[in-house]
């Protein structure tokens, strides 16, 4: 398998109601036996235009990590949170058993995000929220920022997810103890080649086993996912 940008699955919501997401289902990878990963169940982006609200509404079972890369959100839950979050500040919810949650478009400017949802590795656990200002990670490296233990986020899904900011060059992907798991790419600003291929700002790419290095043409932030666990491909919930 070659390197390959992933295009969405589909999109939801129009400008004119004030939101618009793409969503995109990273397609588990298979082996011989018909068994794939699938803790990465999707990925939405989203834009948001000021005074938006996403109403109070229900998520079970899933694990959300939320990257705002532009504007300001106001999230409120069923556990008593009222937290804002913006660049710089990121959110994981363990739903649980299960989550309520509301979002407001703060401000006068649009807001530009990500949430990625992971499928946890148990059902019906008591929903847990976690809020971080990670700060920048050290330029040309990467930082691992969430995992099972000892990062940052601590997950309770199969994957790790690490952030960097990188320059104009060549640059290596982490690969201690990922094996042959896969791995999604998610480019939030710049550009960059993969095994020859040009890609972007707003492009997901499904990395192939084989590539290791990668190079920077202009000034790139990345969040790379590792999916570690494997499930019955035809398991999606």
């Amino acid at each position: 398998m070659e390197t390959r940008k992933i295009k969405p699955d589909k999109r939801k919501g129009a400008w004119q109601r004030g939101c618009t997401t793409e969503i995109t289902y990273p397609r588990p990878a298979r082996d011989a036996d018909g068994v794939g990963s699938c803790t990465i169940e999707r990925i939405e982006r989203s834009c948001s235009t000021p005074g938006h609200v996403a109403s109070m509404h229900v998520h079970r079972d899933e694990e959300i990590l939320t990257c705002i890369r532009a504007g300001t959100i106001l999230h409120i839950d069923s556990m008593g949170h009222e937290e804002k979050l913006c660049l710089g500040r990121v959110m994981l919810v363990d739903a649980g058993a299960t989550f309520y949650h509301e979002e407001r478009t703060l401000g006068r400017d649009p807001v530009n995000g990500y949430q990625i949802y992971f499928r946890p590795r148990r059902h019906r656990l008591e929903p847990a929220v976690q809020f971080l200002e990670p700060g920048l990670p050290t330029l040309n490296e990467w930082r691992l920022l969430a995992s099972e233990a000892g990062t940052p986020l601590v997950l309770r899904s199969q994957a790790d997810v690490y952030d960097g900011r990188f320059t104009a060059g060549s640059h290596h992907f982490p690969m201690e103890g990922t094996g042959m798991a896969p791995r999604i790419l998610l480019v939030f600003e710049g550009t960059l080649r993969v095994g020859g291929e040009r890609f972007q700002a707003v492009d997901i790419l499904a990395l192939a086993a084989e590539d290791r290095t990668f190079q920077i043409d202009a000034a790139a932030d990345l969040l790379l996912i590792h999916d570690r666990a494997k499930f019955p491909a035809t398991s999606r919930r």
